[in-house]
């Protein structure tokens, strides 16, 4: 399932990039209420930005996942 995410992702950015448009992904239910899960989007598909809900991650992964994701967002 994750290639065909990545591969999505990666057909939009480059239907986007040249209108100007930056693509985010948010961090909203799912796999990315998991921070790894977010920061391996982020890092493997280029160009791609975050749109960071400070609320959203697993409780237990709340704090953690602010610190991690911030940089991105």
């Amino acid at each position: 399932v994750y290639a065909i995410i990545k591969e999505g992702f990666e057909d939009i950015i480059a239907y986007a990039k040249p209108l100007g448009v930056e693509i985010v992904t948010e961090n909203h239910w799912g796999p990315t209420r998991l921070p790894e899960n977010c920061l391996k989007l982020i890092h493997e598909i280029e160009g791609l930005g975050l749109l960071l809900d400070m609320h959203n991650f697993r409780a237990d992964l709340r704090d953690a996942g602010r610190r991690q994701c911030a940089p991105f967002a």
